[in-house]
């Protein structure tokens, strides 16, 4: 799968399944993924459509459960954040399966200035965090692809990966990138004197029902 460089605001798909970004000679920006291994010896690949994997889900969509224990509900989305410089983050979908979680979501850069998500332990790197403070790591790319950089005008499509299993069983839970913990119950979207063009960042809360 991959993600073009496209003229400002066209969309490009691409799975972000714990992907890492490269180059073609044509200039084309191509996603490799990769498996995220699960415990038990079993895994979900990358292939296919974004937000689909090639293992069977644990869970469905009233909840059930994983060998891990009992999951939150499934939970179809519509959430879209545009941060003060154009850069817009869509969120459609939350799972877990087989203790992991999994965030179907969409960014597009649409301000004037390459942007960059990180993805390691920077302190304000892509990742989930409950209502208890406890991070979910997101599934680190393949060798030492450390970010998912766009430039203007380039968007990415696909499915988010964090390691589970959730602690206890929380009542919220954030996606949380370009933001330290300290920062995340007074963050403020529309305060551009604290937002960073080139490393935009976004808390974006669910609310977790469990079956």
């Amino acid at each position: 799968m991959t993600y073009r460089r496209l003229a400002p605001l066209a969309l490009a798909a691409a799975l972000l399944l714990g992907g890492a970004c490269s180059h073609d000679s044509d200039g084309q920006a191509a996603l490799t993924s990769r498996t995220a291994s699960r415990s038990d010896g079993s895994s979900t690949t990358t292939a296919g459509e974004p937000g689909t994997s090639t293992t069977e889900p644990a869970g469905t969509g009233d909840g059930g459960s994983t060998e891990r224990g009992a999951a939150p509900e499934n939970q179809n989305l519509d959430v879209e954040q545009r941060n003060p410089y154009g850069v817009t983050l869509k969120v459609s979908g939350l799972r877990f399966e087989k203790g992991d979680i999994f965030v179907d979501a969409e960014l597009i850069n649409g301000s004037t200035y390459d942007a960059t998500i990180t993805t390691w332990d920077s302190g304000e790197q892509l990742r989930l965090v409950d209502d208890a403070g406890q991070t979910y790591n997101y599934v680190e790319a393949k060798g030492d692809q450390e970010t998912i950089a766009m430039d203007a005008g380039e968007s990415v499509k696909g499915t988010f990966a964090f390691r589970g299993p959730l602690t206890g069983e929380p009542d919220h839970l954030s996606l949380v990138m370009g933001v330290y913990d300290d920062d995340i119950d007074g963050f403020d979207l529309a305060d551009k004197s604290k937002a960073n063009p080139w490393s935009p960042g976004f808390v974006v809360p669910f609310e977790l029902t469990w079956a």
